[in-house]
């Protein structure tokens, strides 16, 4: 009976030493997946924002076109890998228009900032 026992006690013991050795590295591998997410999805929102950026500041579509191709390049996407991200993004709706809101107030800010300051100067000028 003891013996039994103590059998059992060891296969307890064996089993959860294992057990939590695979928990450590499910949740190892989530948190970097998760890290991995979260810096592809703010290089992704800085392409948008400088993207944004760019179509506001030229009047010529040829021009901020052009600035567009160059931003893409420093992030090293293409227009259509860009596109693939945009739809993967927007596949989950809700989380995406949040994503996009709080870009647009971010660089809306951004841009009264910006102008409020090129005003200033302006002004100081005369």
């Amino acid at each position: 009976m003891q013996l039994r026992l103590f059998f059992r006690i060891h296969f307890y013991r064996i089993f959860l030493n294992i057990f939590m050795k695979y928990l450590i590295a499910f949740f190892t591998i989530l948190i970097l997946v998760s890290c991995s997410e979260s810096k592809e999805q703010e290089k992704f929102l800085n392409v948008y924002r400088e993207i944004l950026i760019a179509r506001d500041s030229y009047l010529d579509s040829i021009k901020a076109s052009k600035e567009i191709l160059k931003i893409y390049t420093k992030y090293g996407f293409t227009a259509e890998t860009f596109k693939k991200k945009y739809f993967e993004y927007a596949a989950n709706h809700q989380e995406f228009i949040r994503m996009i809101d709080s870009l647009r107030q971010q660089i809306t800010r951004e841009m009264s900032i910006k102008k409020s300051r090129t005003q200033k100067k302006d002004g100081n000028k005369e």
